[in-house]
């Protein structure tokens, strides 16, 4: 295999790398979104005026807010799972509490990757075994070799091919790129693992039969593409136009209360030696490129409120855009949801919830192939069900908070009330790790003596 082959990728990844990154550096936030380059330079800004916006420049984080909102409610109501044979397996229990070798264990690294996948459109499972043999399972146990997860986002997944089988698309190849830089290739007879030296020639370093019959490779979706296997549909594709959009409106709203309290003049920049013919009084001046077209210095007048109100009804009627694009304005308190009209309400609770039922269907799909392979490597099979909930009522958390609350105002037990907030915390926050779990409980558990709060809506002691 030549170099050319090696790092060759499908069409559909070169079309739309440049998307993934620019929708991973909106959902990171503010130092990713300028270091990728997305938040540009003014057509006729110098170089100093754009570094000091960037120092100062602040991302809404819409995007980010939407995404783990729609993660939070997939995972409010745990799915039932039924592992089968699989259950009384002493392996398959490890591999559960450890799912990739990295102490995660696979319930977390799902709810996580949920995520990842909304920001994607996808993301993908290699499901390997480790290279090292053994003469039994007991063996296997006390070393703790079982099959497990390596997750690939897109960008590391570069190139496939898709073959129809009996009405259903099966996988018959995939080039995987490794975070230590060597190619994994499958395909349902043989793996091969290459690498590359210094002056760019390929090596093999490793190859071997599938026994399987069949590439071990998962995709979660967030939303399947109709017509292109292996691509999803991102929950970023709008909502990052959103967010850089108001980025830039605030950084607007910045230069206004910058400089719209001083007169300014505008004028064309010179380089050092050069001789100006302007002369200024004690007023700011703002410079920029000369070769730009009608490069003719002119004068900024100095309002503020204005332009500053206009900016901030732009950036709110953005926000309330975005929310309604995710069928999100009355989960997220977004544009006085309260006055909505129930006919409006119900059916943003039916596109939000279909939403999330496909979200929800792509979890179970995954989950389930996931333990078909992991089966299939320990020469068994997978003969339970994974169901996630596909039936989501928004108001169901609000409704589970104020019961609670109603709870404590009526029982006045330290205890009770320990209890309660306890359940408050895991009803918020439902994706909380075992660690942070077990500190807020002990924090709960030491509280003072208890004070009943004033009620529902009050404020407490």
């Amino acid at each position: 295999m030549d170099i050319s082959d090696l790092k060759k990728t499908h069409a559909e990844y070169s079309a739309r790398l440049a998307h993934w990154k620019k929708w991973r550096a909106v959902y990171d936030g503010t130092d990713e979104i300028i270091a990728g380059e997305y938040f540009k330079q003014h057509e006729r800004e110098s170089d100093e005026n754009y570094e000091r916006r960037c120092d100062e420049a602040l991302s809404y984080g819409l995007s980010r807010s939407i995404v783990d909102l729609f993660v939070q409610y997939l995972f409010l109501n745990p799915p039932e799972r039924d592992y089968g044979r699989l259950s009384a397996d002493l392996l398959f229990g490890a591999f559960l509490d450890d799912c990739d070798y990295q102490s995660n264990s696979l319930e977390l690294r799902l709810r996580e990757d949920a995520k990842w996948a909304s920001v994607y459109g996808h993301i993908g499972y290699l499901v390997d075994r480790p290279r090292e043999t053994s003469q039994n399972r007991q063996q296997d146990l006390e070393n703790d070799w079982h099959p497990y997860i390596v997750r690939y986002f897109p960008d590391a997944i570069l190139d496939w091919q898709f073959r129809r089988f009996n009405g259903k698309q099966r996988l018959q190849y995939i080039k995987l790129y490794d975070s230590d830089g060597t190619y994994r290739l499958w395909w349902p007879e043989r793996w091969e693992v290459w690498s590359v030296t210094e002056d760019g020639t390929p090596v093999l370093e490793g190859q071997g039969a599938n026994p399987l019959g069949e590439i071990p490779f998962v995709w979660l979706y967030s939303a399947p593409s109709p017509d292109k296997p292996g691509i999803g549909i991102s929950d970023m594709k709008e909502l990052a136009r959103f967010d850089l959009s108001i980025m830039n409106n605030i950084s607007q709203g910045d230069e206004v209360i910058t400089y719209a309290a001083f007169p300014m003049m505008r004028k064309p920049m010179k380089r050092a030696g050069e001789e100006s013919e302007d002369s200024t009084g004690p007023t700011a001046v703002l410079e920029f490129n000369p070769e730009f077209p009608d490069g003719k210095p002119d004068w900024l007048e100095a309002k503020v409120k204005e332009p500053i109100d206009a900016i901030l009804g732009w950036i709110a009627a953005k926000e309330l855009r975005a929310h309604k694009h995710a069928h999100a304005t009355f989960v997220s308190g977004i544009g006085q949801a309260n006055a909505k009209s129930g006919i409006a309400l119900q059916i943003e609770f039916t596109e939000l919830g279909a939403a999330l039922a496909r979200k929800a269907a792509g979890l179970e799909e995954c989950e389930e192939n996931i333990y078909w392979f992991w089966a299939r490597w320990q020469e068994t099979a997978f003969d339970g069900s994974v169901n996630y909930s596909k039936s989501f009522d928004i108001t169901e958390l609000k409704s589970v908070l104020e019961d609670l609350l109603t709870a404590r105002s009526l029982v006045p037990s330290r205890t009770f009330s320990v209890e309660v907030a306890k359940r408050a915390a895991r009803a918020v926050l439902p994706d909380l790790d075992a660690e942070t779990q077990a500190e807020i409980d002990a924090e709960l558990a030491g509280m003072a003596a208890y004070e009943p709060p004033d009620g529902p809506g009050g404020d407490e002691a």
